[in-house]
């Protein structure tokens, strides 16, 4: 019994230095991490910049979000056959990987007589 106490108890002194030099590693190299391209936390920093307004073809007038454009693109797309999301004020298509070129000429023609039609 003493020896699997001993065994146990070594077992959990090993795992504890581990945890410590980890730890201790983890904040020497922070800055490291942190500036890795992979970082999760770097992508949404980069991701939630203020990058302006969106402004409309003639460059002066600001793009009014307020008018719902995407749901109206949406919803002109749809009647047309063609199944989509919007989020906000995008409107987001995903087709599969694998597509023949003539429907996705087809998604392209749907799409662009929405866009027409919500925006007239």
């Amino acid at each position: 019994m003493n020896a699997q106490v001993r065994r146990l108890f070594f077992v959990l002194v090993g795992l504890f230095v581990l945890l410590v030099v980890m730890t201790t590693y983890w904040l020497w190299k922070a800055p490291d991490l942190e500036a890795r391209q992979g970082n999760p936390q770097l992508i949404v920093r980069q991701l939630t910049i203020d990058r302006g307004s969106i402004f409309a073809a003639d460059g002066k007038t600001p793009f009014a979000i307020d008018e719902q454009v995407g749901a109206r693109i949406h919803a002109q797309a749809i009647a047309r056959g063609l199944f989509s999301r919007v989020r906000g004020d995008t409107f987001v298509l995903a087709p599969a990987f694998v597509i023949e070129d003539a429907l996705l000429d087809r998604i392209v023609e749907i799409l662009a007589d929405a866009t027409k039609a919500a925006l007239s």
